[in-house]
């Protein structure tokens, strides 16, 4: 009896070591923080709030990304086509069922992103259409959205990712999310 007490109590002093050496783990391996005090808005918070996450910016005018006949068209400016269309080869690739299978299925790289992007824009197209936002307001703050997530993309942005999963389906949460992010230029 006494032996199965002294390997319960090794057990959870074990437990407890483990546990404790996670905590801080974690907190070395936190992307670089800044409390935000003030939630930022669409519009101009990128001046006043603080920042919670910090990516590197490639050059825009070195990405790929050929203009396209949609592009001239795209409701939200050609820039951002641009940019849209970038995204969308960097974040999806097809990928064979199965060898021999003439069929693929398109993969997602870093889904959360991705769908945060889809979903904002869909806000932005309605925003537009209801008359909420002006055309230019509209493509600049989509282009920072657009940014964010082309710098993302070689970026380790696992918090990010989980900040927007837990928001992804409240497009203005997302879009402070993304306002939350400070571009370094390389």
């Amino acid at each position: 009896m006494k032996t199965t007490h002294v390997t319960l109590f090794i057990i959870l002093a074990m437990t407890l070591n483990l546990s404790g050496q996670e905590l801080v783990a974690e907190s070395f391996n936190s992307p670089i923080a800044v409390e935000n005090v003030n939630p930022p808005s669409s519009k101009g918070s990128e001046k006043t709030a603080g920042y919670k996450w910090e990516f590197l910016m490639p050059e825009i005018e070195k990405l790929s990304g050929e203009n396209n006949a949609e592009t001239g068209s795209y409701r939200l400016g050609a820039e951002n086509a641009r940019l849209r269309d970038y995204i969308t080869e960097t974040y999806t690739s097809a990928e064979p069922i199965a060898p021999g299978n003439p069929m693929t299925r398109i993969v997602i790289r870093k889904p959360a992103i991705f769908n945060a992007v889809k979903t904002i824009e869909k806000y932005y197209f309605g925003s537009l259409k209801k008359k909420e936002l002006t055309q230019l307001d509209a493509e600049t703050d989509f282009r920072k959205v657009l940014q964010v997530a082309v710098a993302a993309a070689s970026e380790d942005s696992k918090s990010f990712e989980d900040a927007l999963q837990e928001q992804r389906r409240d497009a203005s949460r997302l879009i402070e999310l993304f306002n939350l992010v400070k571009l370094k230029q390389m």
